[in-house]
């Protein structure tokens, strides 16, 4: 039973729309109340309607238009309930958060930042290095480099053809097409060699449960920031057997 039920929690989703529907699930399974009621309270923003963040990295496109996008979201989210953690459902778009944090007064007191959970997680782990699984977006601005070459872990980024047939994996996820070929490819890629390997993309985590639930087995250790925040999460609302 959670022993402070008055948790709220808020998702700035849409980002894609199958990825928040899995991050909502994942909380509710997350939390093994007795009653429907005893679960905490979650709102979501799906607002898929957010620019591109790839392409507001690559390509300096509609930046200014994302990040007041985000910033609407996380004050959307913080006027319509007494929201205590807000988790903003794509990594990329962690890349504008601080500017969009600025904007919303009192935010910075909420909002989760998931990069700094998984290095924090790395750190743990006793990680010398891993191999990053991510967007092109994410990758060219180096977000998680930066947070674990600080603390002597070593990222190995995505081969071009790698970043191909992530974008290809996210996308069949986006669109809720992931098959069986979508799932051997997504297999190989994190069992190629035995550096631990890093989600950096929220649909990532999705085909990782469709994989295993299609009985493909891991054997690397495989690293989901979201899983981290989440377990984060149960341990502050309290709760007991």
């Amino acid at each position: 039973m959670i022993k402070d039920n008055n948790l709220v929690i808020g998702i700035v989703g849409g980002m894609g729309s199958y990825a928040t529907v899995d991050l909502f699930k994942r909380i509710l399974d997350a939390f093994p109340t007795e009653k429907d009621w005893e679960k905490p309270r979650i709102l979501i923003d799906n607002y898929s309607t957010i620019p591109s963040r790839v392409r507001a990295v690559l390509y300096n496109e509609r930046r200014d238009e994302v990040i007041e996008c985000l910033a609407s979201s996380i004050r959307n989210l913080m006027n319509a309930g007494n929201v205590q953690k807000i988790i903003v459902g794509c990594h990329t778009a962690h890349i504008f958060l601080p500017d969009a944090v600025k904007r919303v007064e009192g935010s910075e007191n909420c909002v989760v930042n998931i990069i700094d959970a998984a290095a924090d997680q790395c750190v743990r782990k006793g990680f010398d290095s891993v191999r990053l699984l991510a967007t092109e977006g994410t990758v060219q601005t180096g977000i998680y480099m930066d947070h674990l070459s600080r603390a002597g872990i070593n990222v190995v980024n995505p081969s071009e053809k790698e970043l191909k047939d992530i974008r290809s994996i996210i996308e069949d996820v986006k669109q809720n097409k992931m098959s069986a070929g979508t799932a051997e490819l997504f297999h190989k890629m994190v069992e190629k060699d035995k550096t631990p390997v890093l989600l950096g993309c929220s649909e990532l985590p999705v085909i990782y449960r469709y994989c295993k639930e299609s009985g493909l087995i891991f054997d690397n250790e495989v690293t989901d920031p979201f899983q981290i925040v989440i377990d984060e999460l149960v341990q502050s609302a309290s709760i007991s057997e």
